[in-house]
C-alpha cells in the first residue's frame, strides 16, 4: 500500500511509514507527525492491528500528509479539504475512478 500511494500521489516532502506496538499509540490507530525543521519531513505512524484497519489508517494518515502540503493553511484537521482527499484516494484505491 505505501508503494501504491507513492506512485500514485507523491509527496514533496521525505516520508516515512512505521507500524508500532499498539502500546505506542495509546488510544490511535495512527498519527502524521510534520517536522518543520531545515529539512522538513512526514512521519506516518500505525498501530499494529488487523491488516485491514492499518490499510484504512494509513490512507487517512496519508491523506493528512497530503492536506499538509497543499498549501492552504490547515485550521482543522479534518477539514473539507482533508474529507476531499481521503474521499478520492479511498475511491481511487477501490476501483471507484
Amino acid at each position: 500500500m505505501c508503494r501504491w500511494l507513492r506512485r500514485h500521489y507523491p509527496l514533496r516532502h521525505k516520508a516515512t511509514v512505521r507500524v508500532l506496538p499498539p502500546t505506542s499509540l495509546p488510544g490511535l490507530c495512527g498519527e502524521m507527525e510534520f517536522s518543520d525543521a531545515k529539512k522538513p519531513r512526514i512521519c506516518i505512524r500505525i498501530a499494529q492491528s488487523s491488516d485491514e484497519v492499518m490499510l484504512e489508517t494509513l490512507i487517512e494518515e496519508y491523506a493528512h500528509a497530503i492536506r499538509h502540503e497543499c498549501g492552504v493553511p490547515v485550521l482543522n484537521e479534518h477539514d473539507h479539504l482533508f474529507w476531499a482527499i481521503y474521499g478520492h484516494i479511498t475511491m481511487h484505491y477501490r476501483g471507484g475512478e
